[in-house]
C-alpha cells in the first residue's frame, strides 16, 4: 500500500495520455494471449476465477498481490513442479478472474474464496505461500486452519501490518482515505504510471523488463479490474495480523526483501515478535531486492522456497503438527517424525474469528 503515494505522484505527469490508457479491454483479447494451457476456468460463488494446477505430490497454493496476477509465481512453478502440485489463481479484480459480482473485495470474501478454490481442488492439507496482501490473507487463513496449512511461506515486507496498522484490528478505509490520485488510477492507467510502480518496488530498477511492464499493463486494463481495485482500497481492512500469527503452529518461512532496510527491518522483527506457537520460524533476507522479491529475484526466491518445503517431504506429505504442549518458539527449522493424519474442515466461522480475535 505504501507504493501508492509514489504511484500518485508520477500519475500527474502521465494524465496527457489518459485518453488511450483508459480504454478497457475484453476478457476474451487478454485470454487468448495470457491464458493458454495450463490455464483453466472454474466459477466459485459467481467469481470466473482463472487458475493453474501443474505438477505431483504435496500441494502448495500461492496467492499474489494487488494488481499481479498468478503469472508473478511462474518462476516458482517452473522450480517446484516436478516435485510439487503447484496451484494458483487470480483474485477477484486481479489478471484474467475479472470483477466479483458481489462488490466484496474485503479481506474475509478473499479468504472464504480461497477456502472454496482449495476445496474444489480437492486440497486436504497444503503449503500456503502468499505476498504482500496475499500473505496478509494467508496468515489469517492458516491461523483459522491449522488442521489444513502444513507450512506457511509470507513473502514481504509490505504485507499489510507495517506502521500504518501497528498490529491492530483497524477499519475499512473511509471514502476520504481513499486518495484522488488512486480514484484516478481507477479510470486512467497510462503504460509509465505502470512502468514507474514497478520500477518503485525494485531495489535496482534496472530489472524491470518491459515484458513484466507490458504484462502488468495489459491486466490491469482488463475490463472491471481498475474498478475492482479502488473498491479493494476503499473495504481494506487487514484485520489482527499479529493475533492471527500468534496462533499459527505450522512452521513458517518469512522471505523478506531487504531494501528500504528501514522498512524491511521494522516489518520483519514485527512478524517474528508475534510468531510464538510457530513449530520453527526460518527468514530469508532476501539481499538486493525492494518490497518485490518475487518478481526481482525469482528464481532465488523460488528456491528458498523449495528448500523450506523440502524441509518437511520425508515419507508423509508434510510434516503433522505437534501437540500443544510441545510448541517451541523461534527454534530452527527441524523435521517432525510421525504419520499425516489431518483431515479437511469446513469454514465454519473461523474466518471471521482470525479477522477480528486479539
Amino acid at each position: 500500500m505504501k507504493v501508492l503515494v509514489y504511484f500518485a505522484l508520477v500519475l500527474i505527469a502521465a494524465l496527457g495520455v489518459a485518453g488511450y490508457a483508459g480504454r478497457d479491454l475484453q476478457p476474451e483479447e487478454l485470454e487468448a494471449r495470457f491464458a493458454q494451457p495450463p490455464s483453466r476456468f472454474v466459477t466459485l460463488d459467481g467469481v470466473r476465477v482463472h487458475f493453474r494446477d501443474e505438477g505431483q505430490g504435496p500441494a502448495i497454493l500461492l496467492l499474489h498481490g494487488p494488481r499481479a496476477s498468478l503469472l508473478m509465481w511462474e518462476p516458482w512453478a517452473e522450480e517446484l513442479r516436478e516435485r510439487y502440485r503447484v496451484v494458483r489463481f487470480d483474485l477477484p479484480g486481479c489478471g484474467l478472474t475479472g470483477p466479483d459480482p458481489t462488490g466484496d473485495y474485503s479481506l474475509e470474501r478473499t479468504i472464504e474464496l480461497v477456502e472454496r478454490f482449495a476445496d474444489r481442488m480437492g486440497l486436504e492439507r497444503f503449503a500456503l505461500g502468499g505476498a504482500s496482501v496475499g500473505a496478509t490473507a494467508a496468515i489469517h487463513y492458516t491461523a483459522a486452519h491449522e488442521e489444513r496449512v502444513a507450512r506457511l511461506i509470507v513473502v514481504g515486507p509490505d504485507i499489510g501490518f507495517p506502521r500504518s496498522h501497528a498490529m491492530r484490528a483497524g477499519g475499512p478505509a473511509s471514502d476520504a482515505s481513499v486518495s484522488w490520485g488512486e480514484r484516478a488510477m481507477a479510470r486512467f492507467v497510462p503504460r509509465l504510471v505502470t512502468e514507474e510502480l514497478l520500477r518503485h518496488g525494485f531495489a535496482d530498477p534496472a530489472r524491470v523488463s518491459d515484458e513484466l511492464v507490458e504484462e502488468w499493463h495489459l491486466l490491469w486494463r482488463r475490463q472491471g479490474n481498475r474498478r475492482a481495485e479502488l473498491m479493494r482500497l476503499q473495504q481494506y481492512d487487514p484485520g489482527d495480523v499479529g493475533g492471527s500469527l500468534r496462533r499459527i503452529r505450522a512452521p513458517v518461512l518469512l522471505l523478506w526483501g531487504a531494501l528500504p532496510e528501514a522498512d524491511a527491518d521494522m516489518s520483519l522483527a514485527a512478524a517474528r515478535e508475534q510468531l510464538v506457537n510457530a513449530h520453527s520460524v526460518r527468514v530469508e533476507i532476501v539481499r538486493g531486492t525492494g518490497a518485490l522479491p518475487v518478481l526481482e529475484d525469482p528464481h532465488g526466491t523460488a528456491r528458498r522456497a523449495r528448500d523450506f518445503l523440502d524441509a518437511g517431504n520425508a515419507d508423509v506429505p508434510f510434516d503433522p503438527l505437534p501437540e500443544p504442549d510441545s510448541l517451541r518458539p523461534m527454534e530452527p527449522e527441524l523435521p517432525i517424525d510421525g504419520e499425516d493424519t489431518i483431515r479437511a474442515a469446513g469454514l465454519g466461522t473461523g474466518v471471521k474469528g482470525a479477522l477480528a480475535r486479539g
